[in-house]
C-alpha cells in the first residue's frame, strides 16, 4: 500500500471515529406512546362535550392536534373536526374537553383520521402516529 493509500486510509478513520465520538441528536423513534382516550360525553347547551384523557410518554410535544371525523347515528360523515391538545409534556396526563354543535345520542363514532400536528424537540413528525394509541370509556366508537 502506497503512502498516498495510507493517508487516505487514515483520515477517513479520523472521520469515522470522529463521527461515531460526537454527540449527534437525532430524530426520537417511537419508543413511547401517545395515549388519547375518549373519557366521557356530556350533553350541554347546544352540543356535546367531549372529554379526553391524553397521556403522553413520548417525549415533551410542544404541539398535539388531531383530526378526527365525527360519524352521525346513520353511520355518515358529520363533520370534520381538528382537536388541539397544545403542550403535552412528558410522562404526564392532561384532560382535555372539547364541544361539538350535536347532540351526543347523534354521534355513532369518532375515527382518529391523521395526526394534524405534532412537534416538539428531538420530535419526527411521524412519532405520533406511530405510537398513538387509542381507548374508550364510552357508548361510541372511538378508535383510528
Amino acid at each position: 500500500m502506497g503512502i498516498a493509500a495510507c493517508r487516505l486510509l487514515f483520515i477517513g478513520s479520523s472521520i469515522l471515529l470522529s463521527w461515531l465520538s460526537s454527540p449527534i441528536v437525532l430524530a426520537q423513534e417511537a419508543s413511547g406512546t401517545l395515549e388519547i382516550e375518549l373519557n366521557s360525553m356530556t350533553d350541554v347547551s347546544g352540543g356535546c362535550r367531549l372529554s379526553f384523557v391524553a397521556t403522553n410518554s413520548l417525549g415533551d410535544l410542544d404541539k398535539t392536534a388531531l383530526e378526527i371525523v365525527e360519524f352521525d347515528s346513520n353511520n355518515l360523515v358529520n363533520q370534520v373536526l381538528v382537536l388541539d391538545f397544545g403542550k403535552l409534556p412528558n410522562n404526564k396526563t392532561r384532560v382535555i374537553q372539547f364541544d361539538v354543535a350535536h347532540a351526543c345520542q347523534s354521534i355513532s363514532r369518532l375515527l382518529v383520521n391523521q395526526i394534524a400536528e405534532c412537534s416538539g424537540a428531538a420530535i419526527d413528525s411521524n412519532v405520533c402516529l406511530k405510537g398513538l394509541k387509542t381507548a374508550n370509556r364510552t357508548t361510541i366508537k372511538f378508535g383510528m
